[in-house]
């Protein structure tokens, strides 16, 4: 299982190389987890503290 997801995200960070609208839309989608994540922190501190 771990080699068949190796292979894939190998096969597309290789074609993120060639294909600029790819290497944005890869970075697009790792903006928006990178938000959430820390959307998703932020509202468990404020349930903490309040």
């Amino acid at each position: 299982m771990n080699t068949e997801i190796y292979k894939l995200w190998s096969y597309i960070l290789k074609s993120a190389e060639r294909h600029a609208s790819l290497k944005i839309g890869l970075m697009l989608l790792a903006g928006v987890m990178i938000y959430q994540l820390g959307k998703s922190a932020g509202e468990a501190f404020y349930y903490i503290l309040h």
